[in-house]
């Protein structure tokens, strides 16, 4: 029986039309790598946007639920409330073994049916999505409400806006670009000229904070590579560079108010709905982990960015409300001198990654063939289902003793263990790794088995390009912060675990906005006092 027909969740709580106004602009916001570590480390020193969001309604640690604790299955669950197993987006890319292209691996945001395309060199497009977004749902309910995503990712952008966003922007490489023949409009090619005239030069990171002062503490890694100083300025021409500064973030604002103002989002009777996912945060964590003076640097200026931001909204007079969240969280870096972990922290064994383990798996079965194919040392496996001298259930077996063996595996799930196991229907906080492997799993998508290594374990070997990442089921990628304000969200702490699905719902009883009960994940959330409950 597949999975989906044993689903034992049953109906979530869906809202009734409160008679509250509702707000004419809804904002989400995900802060890509923003872990709950790091809200609540920065919390008291935060004087701007993120404290302005603090004087709401305040889950400090929400769950990014999912096994895969990724950018693009992170932002599927944000608008969408639903998990990986409804939406289809189980990971950032996933193997098509049957493909008919050379090119096995397929790009979440990618439509690999365009001739010569590959996950490399792809069309970005909402294809894989399955679920639609709550912009998507304002228009088939014909509202007339207006909806806008931006984002420093292609994939962040199109996971928030869905499939029917009136505008959708991404960063695409040396400017903010959107599907092939689109117009842009005169905010997009303004600040596009003024991001061209700034990148020729040199471009400055955040000014230095009192804040991050002690946390400068050189990590040497290399000879050529050195984490825990202050951030440097780019060089001339260096557009990569410039994804891991502040004035990255900050150009994605300016898209976004640029685009409020000249589509006067907010200015009618009808809600609208701005996406903005910002994504330096995940870049900086990627190149230099999320715990040193450079992130803290960064949180500072984003805190100042985004209260400005909120400034320019309230000049417009508009009602809104916001909601700010993250994709996933995020690991630091073993060499750290930090608090030793429990277990401790490492760096994943090379005899680990795919390439060295399929030659393992192989030499085991006495085959010359390849036989698994995945991203990295964790998550999703595919297995070659074609050689006969090594029938499929034996190369899960060589598999997971070669993880086990190892002494940094946690767990190797077969297909069949994660279509055995029931989703789970309690809070987030009380799953156990194969159940948040079971709300990952998609049957026409995902692997032939799931590698979960242990906790702290860091799944890059070669330090020479990124340092640092996420994507694992353990609680410092699933914790995130999921912070509601705006008129009439009162102003309280909760400690209930909530998931990032619960903020379609709770965002669509704002607004009356009907939902079919059993259609999703997530369930409403209070956010006004009891006289006033959104969710009744």
């Amino acid at each position: 029986m597949p999975l989906a027909a044993k689903d034992q969740a049953g109906t979530p709580k869906v809202a009734s039309p409160s008679p509250r106004t509702q707000p004419r602009l809804i904002v989400a916001i995900s802060v890509d790598q923003f872990s709950s570590q790091l809200f609540k480390l920065y919390r008291n020193d935060f004087t701007g946007g993120f404290n302005r969001l603090a004087q709401g309604t305040v889950f400090a640690t929400g769950y990014q639920a999912q096994a895969a604790t990724e950018t693009c299955p992170g932002h599927s669950t944000i608008l969408t409330g639903s998990w990986p197993w409804r939406s289809g987006i189980i990971a950032n890319n996933w193997f098509n073994m049957k493909a008919e292209r050379g090119d096995k691996k397929v790009y979440c945001a990618e439509d690999e049916s365009v001739p010569g395309s590959n996950s490399e060199n792809y069309t970005v497009s909402p294809v894989h999505l399955k679920m639609p977004t709550l912009g998507d749902r304002i228009k088939e309910a014909k509202t007339g409400g207006i909806s806008v995503a931006v984002s420093g990712k292609d994939r962040a952008a199109v996971m928030m806006g869905g499939k029917t966003p009136d505008d959708i922007w991404w960063w695409g490489g040396r400017g903010y670009v959107s599907y092939k023949g689109v117009t842009a409009p005169k905010s997009v090619t303004d600040l596009n000229a003024r991001l061209d005239v700034m990148l020729e030069s040199s471009v400055n990171p955040a000014a230095a904070h009192a804040r991050c002062a002690p946390l400068v503490k050189p990590v040497v890694l290399s000879s050529q590579q050195t984490v825990g100083t202050e951030p440097l300025p780019t060089e001339a021409g260096d557009a990569k560079g410039f994804r891991a500064l502040t004035a990255f973030d900050q150009s994605t604002l300016d898209l976004a108010i640029g685009l409020v103002e000249e589509r006067s989002l907010g200015g009618d009777d009808k809600t609208d709905v701005l996406a903005v996912s910002l994504s330096a945060t995940d870049y900086i964590g990627h190149s230099v982990g999320p715990l040193g003076p450079e992130m803290c640097t960064h949180l500072m200026a984003l805190d100042k960015a985004l209260g400005d931001f909120f400034e320019k909204l309230d000049a417009r007079g508009t009602d809104y409300v916001v909601v700010l969240t993250a994709d996933h969280g995020g690991l630091d870096i073993p060499e750290r001198d930090a608090p030793p972990t429990i277990p401790p922290s490492a760096r994943v064994k090379e005899s680990l990654q795919p390439g060295p383990l399929g030659l393992d798996v192989a030499a085991d079965l006495k085959v010359d063939d390849f036989l698994i194919a995945s991203e990295g040392p964790t998550g999703d496996v595919y297995v070659a289902k074609d050689v006969p001298a090594a029938p499929e259930t034996s190369i899960v077996t060589a598999l997971r003793k070669r993880i086990l063996d190892s002494g940094q595996g946690e767990a190797v799930f077969s297909r069949a263990e994660i279509e055995a196991t029931q989703r789970p229907v309690t809070p987030p906080d009380t799953w156990s790794p194969i159940e948040r492997v079971a709300v990952n799993y998609d049957a026409e998508r995902s692997g032939d088995a799931y590698v979960v290594l242990k906790p702290n374990i860091t799944p890059i070997s070669d330090v020479s390009g990124y340092i640092a990442t996420h994507g694992s089921v353990w609680d410092y990628d699933r914790q995130v912060p999921i912070l509601f304000w705006g008129q009439g969200i009162e102003a309280a702490e909760r400690n209930e675990a909530i998931a990032t699905v619960d903020i379609l719902p709770t965002l669509a009883s704002l607004i009356a906005l009907p939902i079919t009960p059993g259609s999703i994940d997530g369930t409403c959330v209070r956010l006004r006092p009891e006289t006033g409950n959104n969710c009744r």
